[in-house]
């Protein structure tokens, strides 16, 4: 069974707030929905200006602990269902997940994100009920086929569509694809074909049609 460890804290925030300021303006270009306390100016000519004490100061200001354990709560309750459904399709597949994730709820930055090798971002602000539990589902499969985007050098928003094809079939009640700003249909083609062996797919996607971005 994949547990799930999840964490919040005023201190990690901060840091939030900080990792997100520093990719600010790759979030714009790529149209990503971003959020940061209210107390700070989303600027992507002035941000760098922004000093940490103001980052703290806009954190502890809107912080209440309340609200993260109500959404901790919520994931602990109905996760193991989550995963007892999804755990059906997922020993098809050539996926090994790892035995526990790090979920780390927050309430800045984009919707979701990962960090090698079993951690999760998780924004309570966009994600809520079920929302919060296919962000976690969804950083979970970045997270165990990264080698093979990797290997194979697949793209952003084609490693984003593969994710959905995947979420789509292991837990379709959580299922709410993307609208990606690529076409993709050649992927679902190859997700189809190959599925349930994912290395394959993912070897066979064509990446010649999208140049390459990182995340």
């Amino acid at each position: 069974m994949i547990k799930l460890e999840i964490n919040f804290s005023p201190e990690y925030e901060i840091q939030r707030v900080q990792y997100t300021l520093g990719k600010l303006q790759w979030f714009i270009d790529n149209k990503y929905k971003i959020n940061l306390p209210e107390k700070l100016k989303i600027d992507p000519d002035t941000t760098p200006n922004i000093s940490e004490n103001q980052i703290r100061e806009a954190v502890l200001a809107e912080y209440s602990e309340s609200y993260y354990k109500t959404q901790k709560d919520f994931l602990l309750e109905n996760w193991q269902k989550v995963i007892e459904e999804g755990s059906i399709e997922l020993e098809k597949t050539s996926l090994t997940p790892k035995d526990t994730y790090i979920i780390y709820l927050t309430k800045y930055g984009v919707g979701g994100s990962y960090n090698l090798p079993n951690s999760i971002i998780v924004n309570i602000k966009f994600r809520y009920s079920f929302g919060l539990l296919r962000t976690v589902f969804h950083e979970m499969l970045h997270l165990i086929i990264h080698h093979w985007i990797t290997e194979y050098k697949i793209s952003h928003w084609q490693k984003e569509k593969v994710v959905d094809l995947l979420l789509t079939k292991l837990v379709p009640q959580l299922s709410k694809p993307q609208q990606l700003p690529v076409e993709t249909e050649n992927i679902d083609k190859i997700f189809n074909e190959y599925y349930p062996d994912i290395e394959l797919i993912i070897k066979n996607i064509d990446i010649k049609k999208e140049p390459a971005q990182s995340s």
